[in-house]
């Protein structure tokens, strides 16, 4: 009820409606994306079956204990998710849509940093770099 009009408000409700159909599209768009590419069914840092978190600004499925390392280098090194607990944007799901662990493997391939040790990584101007385009590229989806 609102205390201006003495009328009830609906649109809490509603809200609460567009978001929850928001959250199940995202949803239904990750778990596509990893049912569509097998590599995202591991977790890209340690090989681990079944990953349940994302690092999103670099687009890559990881297992809880590499969530952690992830954790450690910063939200603008790696902003890390979990795909059970966090409702993920649809700017999010986007990121994840053209990154997944294939494509940012086969970039830093391009790079020769498959050899790389994750805490630098990350931190190299290739990274940085692929983070960009990765963004701008969702942006402007």
């Amino acid at each position: 009820m609102s205390l201006q009009s003495g009328k009830k408000s609906h649109q809490p409700h509603q809200s609460r409606i567009s978001d929850a159909r928001s959250s199940q599209i995202v949803f239904n768009a990750i778990e596509s994306l990893r049912l569509s590419d097998a590599q995202n069914n591991m977790c890209f840092e340690c090989g681990c079956p079944g990953p349940q978190w994302v690092s999103i600004n670099n687009g890559i499925f990881i297992c809880l204990q590499c969530a952690g390392k992830h954790r450690g280098f910063g939200v603008q090194v790696s902003f890390v998710r979990s795909l059970q607990m966090d409702n993920l944007t649809e700017l999010q799901s986007r990121l994840l849509k053209f990154g997944g662990n294939r494509a940012f493997a086969d970039f830093i391939s391009l790079y020769d940093l498959h050899a790389e040790p994750i805490e630098t990584l990350y931190f190299t101007k290739a990274s940085q770099l692929y983070r960009d385009k990765l963004k701008e590229m969702a942006e402007t989806d």
